[in-house]
Protein backbone atom coordinates (compact mmCIF):
# COMPACT_ATOMS: atom_id res chain seq x y z
CA UNK A 1 0.00 0.00 0.00
CA UNK A 2 1.20 3.54 -1.07
CA UNK A 3 -1.25 5.65 1.22
CA UNK A 4 -1.63 9.54 0.51
CA UNK A 5 0.92 9.44 -1.68
CA UNK A 6 -1.66 12.21 -3.76
CA UNK A 7 -0.78 14.97 -0.81
CA UNK A 8 2.94 13.72 -0.75
CA UNK A 9 5.52 16.93 -1.42
CA UNK A 10 7.76 16.88 -3.03
CA UNK A 11 11.22 18.46 -1.28
CA UNK A 12 14.22 17.82 -3.25
CA UNK A 13 15.74 15.08 -1.87
CA UNK A 14 19.35 15.02 -0.90
CA UNK A 15 21.61 12.96 1.06
CA UNK A 16 24.30 14.39 2.53
CA UNK A 17 26.65 15.73 -0.88
CA UNK A 18 26.93 12.39 -2.05
CA UNK A 19 23.49 11.25 -3.01
CA UNK A 20 22.26 7.08 -3.16
CA UNK A 21 20.06 5.97 -5.22
CA UNK A 22 17.52 4.07 -3.59
CA UNK A 23 16.60 0.45 -3.76
CA UNK A 24 13.08 0.93 -1.92
CA UNK A 25 10.66 3.48 -1.48
CA UNK A 26 7.77 3.50 0.86
CA UNK A 27 5.47 6.28 1.65
CA UNK A 28 3.08 6.54 4.36
CA UNK A 29 0.13 9.33 5.33
CA UNK A 30 3.03 12.28 5.87
CA UNK A 31 6.03 10.14 6.19
CA UNK A 32 8.56 8.62 3.46
CA UNK A 33 10.88 6.25 3.63
CA UNK A 34 14.14 5.25 1.44
CA UNK A 35 16.35 2.45 1.42
CA UNK A 36 20.04 2.91 -0.29
CA UNK A 37 22.42 -0.27 -1.25
CA UNK A 38 19.95 -2.16 0.94
CA UNK A 39 21.67 -0.85 3.92
CA UNK A 40 21.03 2.47 4.83
CA UNK A 41 17.49 3.96 5.71
CA UNK A 42 16.49 7.26 5.71
CA UNK A 43 13.55 9.39 6.39
CA UNK A 44 11.46 12.40 5.79
CA UNK A 45 8.23 14.35 6.49
CA UNK A 46 5.89 13.70 9.94
CA UNK A 47 7.29 11.62 12.83
CA UNK A 48 4.93 12.75 15.65
CA UNK A 49 4.22 8.98 16.04
CA UNK A 50 8.04 7.59 15.95
CA UNK A 51 7.44 6.43 12.05
CA UNK A 52 10.88 7.48 11.27
CA UNK A 53 12.25 4.87 14.05
CA UNK A 54 15.20 6.92 14.79
CA UNK A 55 14.42 7.20 18.81
CA UNK A 56 13.09 10.62 18.13
CA UNK A 57 9.83 12.49 17.11
CA UNK A 58 11.70 15.19 15.27
CA UNK A 59 9.80 15.72 11.83
CA UNK A 60 12.32 16.51 8.80
CA UNK A 61 12.12 18.81 5.34
CA UNK A 62 14.43 16.67 3.55
CA UNK A 63 15.94 13.32 3.74
CA UNK A 64 17.94 12.25 6.70
CA UNK A 65 19.47 8.37 7.69
CA UNK A 66 17.78 6.83 10.77
CA UNK A 67 19.66 4.06 10.69
CA UNK A 68 20.91 0.83 9.54
CA UNK A 69 19.31 -2.78 8.22
CA UNK A 70 20.00 -5.00 5.51
CA UNK A 71 16.10 -4.50 4.35
CA UNK A 72 14.61 -6.58 1.13
CA UNK A 73 11.22 -5.16 1.84
CA UNK A 74 10.02 -1.76 3.07
CA UNK A 75 6.52 -0.88 3.73
CA UNK A 76 4.42 2.60 5.31
CA UNK A 77 1.31 2.37 7.09
CA UNK A 78 -0.63 5.53 8.00
CA UNK A 79 1.72 6.36 10.77
CA UNK A 80 3.75 2.85 11.56
CA UNK A 81 6.19 1.47 9.68
CA UNK A 82 7.60 -1.95 9.00
CA UNK A 83 10.92 -3.82 7.36
CA UNK A 84 12.09 -7.41 6.73
CA UNK A 85 16.09 -8.10 6.55
CA UNK A 86 17.81 -10.38 4.39
CA UNK A 87 17.98 -12.78 7.65
CA UNK A 88 14.44 -12.93 7.57
CA UNK A 89 14.07 -10.81 11.07
CA UNK A 90 10.48 -8.72 11.05
CA UNK A 91 10.94 -4.80 12.67
CA UNK A 92 8.40 -2.89 13.22
CA UNK A 93 8.56 1.01 14.45
CA UNK A 94 6.20 3.63 15.02
CA UNK A 95 2.19 4.61 15.97
CA UNK A 96 1.04 1.83 17.78
CA UNK A 97 -2.45 2.92 19.01
CA UNK A 98 -4.70 -0.50 17.63
CA UNK A 99 -1.43 -2.59 18.01
CA UNK A 100 -0.10 -2.35 14.93
CA UNK A 101 3.43 -2.61 15.12
CA UNK A 102 2.75 -6.46 16.78
CA UNK A 103 4.28 -6.52 20.27
CA UNK A 104 1.80 -7.08 22.73
CA UNK A 105 1.37 -3.40 23.65
CA UNK A 106 -0.36 0.03 22.53
CA UNK A 107 2.84 1.99 22.86
CA UNK A 108 4.56 3.79 20.20
CA UNK A 109 7.55 2.29 19.15
CA UNK A 110 10.09 5.27 18.53
CA UNK A 111 12.69 2.57 17.59
CA UNK A 112 12.67 -0.74 15.65
CA UNK A 113 11.26 -3.71 17.88
CA UNK A 114 11.45 -7.14 16.63
CA UNK A 115 8.56 -9.18 15.91
CA UNK A 116 8.93 -13.24 16.78
CA UNK A 117 7.45 -14.29 13.09
CA UNK A 118 9.58 -17.30 11.43
CA UNK A 119 10.42 -17.23 7.62
CA UNK A 120 8.57 -14.03 6.63
CA UNK A 121 8.86 -13.65 2.98
CA UNK A 122 6.20 -10.62 2.14
CA UNK A 123 4.68 -7.57 4.55
CA UNK A 124 1.97 -5.23 3.99
CA UNK A 125 1.06 -1.98 6.43
CA UNK A 126 -2.28 -0.88 6.33
CA UNK A 127 -3.65 2.24 7.53
CA UNK A 128 -3.88 0.82 11.19
CA UNK A 129 -3.25 -2.58 10.75
CA UNK A 130 -0.55 -4.88 9.60
CA UNK A 131 0.16 -8.35 7.73
CA UNK A 132 3.16 -11.05 6.85
CA UNK A 133 2.89 -13.72 4.74
CA UNK A 134 5.59 -16.78 5.60
CA UNK A 135 7.29 -19.12 3.30
CA UNK A 136 4.87 -21.41 4.47
CA UNK A 137 2.03 -19.58 2.44
CA UNK A 138 0.47 -18.52 5.78
CA UNK A 139 -0.89 -15.15 6.81
CA UNK A 140 -0.29 -13.78 10.16
CA UNK A 141 -2.46 -10.28 10.92
CA UNK A 142 -2.10 -7.70 13.72
CA UNK A 143 -3.29 -4.15 14.15
CA UNK A 144 -6.86 -2.97 14.27
CA UNK A 145 -10.23 -5.13 13.42
CA UNK A 146 -13.51 -3.13 13.69
CA UNK A 147 -14.40 -4.14 10.24
CA UNK A 148 -12.97 -7.21 10.02
CA UNK A 149 -9.91 -6.79 8.36
CA UNK A 150 -7.34 -8.68 9.90
CA UNK A 151 -9.86 -11.75 8.79
CA UNK A 152 -10.18 -13.84 12.37
CA UNK A 153 -13.40 -14.25 12.31
CA UNK A 154 -13.87 -11.40 14.86
CA UNK A 155 -13.93 -7.60 15.39
CA UNK A 156 -11.44 -7.84 18.34
CA UNK A 157 -8.13 -5.62 17.76
CA UNK A 158 -5.21 -7.94 18.16
CA UNK A 159 -1.85 -6.40 19.79
CA UNK A 160 0.33 -9.40 18.38
CA UNK A 161 -0.18 -11.37 15.08
CA UNK A 162 -2.74 -13.96 14.55
CA UNK A 163 -2.62 -16.49 11.94
CA UNK A 164 -5.54 -15.80 9.55
CA UNK A 165 -4.71 -18.65 6.81
CA UNK A 166 -2.79 -21.72 7.25
CA UNK A 167 -1.12 -22.44 3.69
CA UNK A 168 -1.23 -21.18 0.14
CA UNK A 169 -1.18 -17.89 -0.21
CA UNK A 170 1.92 -15.78 -2.63
CA UNK A 171 1.06 -12.89 -1.36
CA UNK A 172 -1.33 -10.09 1.35
CA UNK A 173 -2.02 -6.72 0.80
CA UNK A 174 -3.49 -4.07 3.54
CA UNK A 175 -5.71 -1.56 2.82
CA UNK A 176 -8.12 1.05 5.16
CA UNK A 177 -10.69 -1.26 6.56
CA UNK A 178 -9.57 -4.07 4.43
CA UNK A 179 -7.14 -6.27 3.26
CA UNK A 180 -6.75 -9.01 -0.08
CA UNK A 181 -4.61 -12.18 -0.53
CA UNK A 182 -3.20 -14.00 -3.72
CA UNK A 183 -3.17 -17.39 -3.89
CA UNK A 184 -0.59 -19.54 -5.53
CA UNK A 185 -3.73 -21.09 -7.44
CA UNK A 186 -4.32 -17.75 -8.74
CA UNK A 187 -7.34 -17.10 -6.80
CA UNK A 188 -8.02 -13.25 -4.81
CA UNK A 189 -9.86 -13.36 -1.28
CA UNK A 190 -11.05 -10.32 -0.11
CA UNK A 191 -12.15 -9.80 3.66
CA UNK A 192 -12.99 -6.84 5.90
CA UNK A 193 -15.13 -3.82 4.44
CA UNK A 194 -14.16 -2.29 0.92
CA UNK A 195 -16.53 1.17 1.13
CA UNK A 196 -19.37 0.04 2.64
CA UNK A 197 -19.51 -3.42 1.03
CA UNK A 198 -18.55 -5.91 3.86
CA UNK A 199 -16.46 -8.87 2.60
CA UNK A 200 -17.94 -11.60 5.08
CA UNK A 201 -15.04 -14.36 5.79
CA UNK A 202 -12.72 -14.28 2.83
CA UNK A 203 -14.71 -14.02 -0.47
CA UNK A 204 -13.05 -15.17 -3.29
CA UNK A 205 -13.05 -12.01 -6.05
CA UNK A 206 -11.14 -13.85 -8.74
CA UNK A 207 -11.10 -17.97 -9.20
CA UNK A 208 -8.21 -19.55 -10.26
CA UNK A 209 -8.51 -19.31 -14.01
CA UNK A 210 -8.04 -15.52 -12.88
CA UNK A 211 -4.13 -16.44 -12.86
CA UNK A 212 -3.40 -13.64 -10.09
CA UNK A 213 0.14 -13.14 -9.33
CA UNK A 214 0.43 -9.96 -7.09
CA UNK A 215 -2.28 -7.09 -5.64
CA UNK A 216 -2.12 -3.98 -3.96
CA UNK A 217 -4.86 -2.02 -1.84
CA UNK A 218 -5.50 1.26 -1.85
CA UNK A 219 -7.89 3.45 0.59
CA UNK A 220 -11.30 1.43 -0.65
CA UNK A 221 -9.91 -0.11 -3.81
CA UNK A 222 -8.22 -3.43 -4.94
CA UNK A 223 -6.27 -4.12 -7.89
CA UNK A 224 -4.14 -7.09 -9.11
CA UNK A 225 -2.20 -8.69 -11.60
CA UNK A 226 -2.66 -11.49 -13.38
CA UNK A 227 0.51 -13.31 -14.78
CA UNK A 228 -0.38 -12.51 -18.74
CA UNK A 229 0.22 -8.71 -17.28
CA UNK A 230 -3.29 -8.23 -17.29
CA UNK A 231 -4.98 -5.37 -14.70
CA UNK A 232 -8.05 -6.46 -12.47
CA UNK A 233 -9.73 -4.04 -10.07
CA UNK A 234 -12.75 -3.74 -7.56
CA UNK A 235 -14.03 -1.37 -5.09
CA UNK A 236 -14.23 2.57 -4.89
CA UNK A 237 -14.29 3.98 -8.35
CA UNK A 238 -15.15 7.49 -7.81
CA UNK A 239 -11.91 9.25 -8.98
CA UNK A 240 -11.42 6.78 -11.68
CA UNK A 241 -9.23 4.42 -9.77
CA UNK A 242 -10.08 1.34 -10.85
CA UNK A 243 -9.12 2.80 -14.82
CA UNK A 244 -12.45 0.89 -16.54
CA UNK A 245 -12.69 4.69 -17.82
CA UNK A 246 -16.45 4.96 -16.38
CA UNK A 247 -17.38 8.31 -14.94
CA UNK A 248 -16.49 9.89 -11.48
CA UNK A 249 -19.66 9.47 -10.17
CA UNK A 250 -19.91 5.84 -10.88
CA UNK A 251 -21.08 3.57 -7.89
CA UNK A 252 -18.44 0.61 -5.98
CA UNK A 253 -17.79 -2.05 -7.89
CA UNK A 254 -18.19 -5.25 -6.39
CA UNK A 255 -16.20 -7.44 -8.52
CA UNK A 256 -13.20 -6.85 -10.68
CA UNK A 257 -13.27 -5.07 -13.52
CA UNK A 258 -10.64 -4.86 -16.33
CA UNK A 259 -8.60 -2.15 -16.61
CA UNK A 260 -9.10 -0.50 -20.03
CA UNK A 261 -5.95 2.37 -20.33
CA UNK A 262 -3.39 -0.19 -20.33
CA UNK A 263 -2.20 -1.01 -23.81
CA UNK A 264 1.07 -2.48 -25.33
CA UNK A 265 3.07 -3.81 -23.16
CA UNK A 266 2.50 -5.96 -20.20
CA UNK A 267 2.16 -5.20 -16.86
CA UNK A 268 4.95 -5.67 -14.52
CA UNK A 269 3.87 -4.32 -11.27
CA UNK A 270 1.62 -2.19 -9.80
CA UNK A 271 0.71 0.41 -6.65
CA UNK A 272 -2.45 1.72 -5.03
CA UNK A 273 -2.32 5.09 -3.60
CA UNK A 274 -5.04 6.47 -1.74
CA UNK A 275 -7.45 6.93 -4.46
CA UNK A 276 -5.56 6.18 -7.65
CA UNK A 277 -3.36 3.23 -8.75
CA UNK A 278 -0.33 3.35 -11.05
CA UNK A 279 0.95 0.33 -13.06
CA UNK A 280 4.82 -0.38 -14.63
CA UNK A 281 5.11 -1.59 -17.65
CA UNK A 282 7.69 -4.76 -18.85
CA UNK A 283 8.60 -2.19 -21.20
CA UNK A 284 9.57 0.54 -18.74
CA UNK A 285 6.54 2.59 -18.93
CA UNK A 286 4.60 4.14 -16.30
CA UNK A 287 0.72 4.76 -16.38
CA UNK A 288 -1.56 6.06 -14.13
CA UNK A 289 -4.93 4.98 -13.62
CA UNK A 290 -7.11 8.01 -11.96
CA UNK A 291 -8.85 11.03 -13.01
CA UNK A 292 -6.20 13.02 -11.47
CA UNK A 293 -2.97 11.63 -13.17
Amino acid sequence: MLPWTAWFSKVGPKIGTQPRAPAMLALGQQHSLACADGDLVVAWGDNHRGQFGDGTRTSRLTPEKVFDADFVALVAGMQHSMGLTQTGRLLCWGGNEFGQIGDGTIQPRLEPVEIPLPGVKHISAGWFHSLAVTSMGEVWAWGQNKQGQLGDGSRETRQAPVRVLASGVRQAAAGWLHSCAVMESGQVLVWGTLDGVVYSDMTEVADASSGAVAADCGYAHVAFRTADGQVFALGANDRGQLGDGSAQASPLRAVPVETAAITGSPVAALACGYAHTVALTEAGGTLGLSQSL
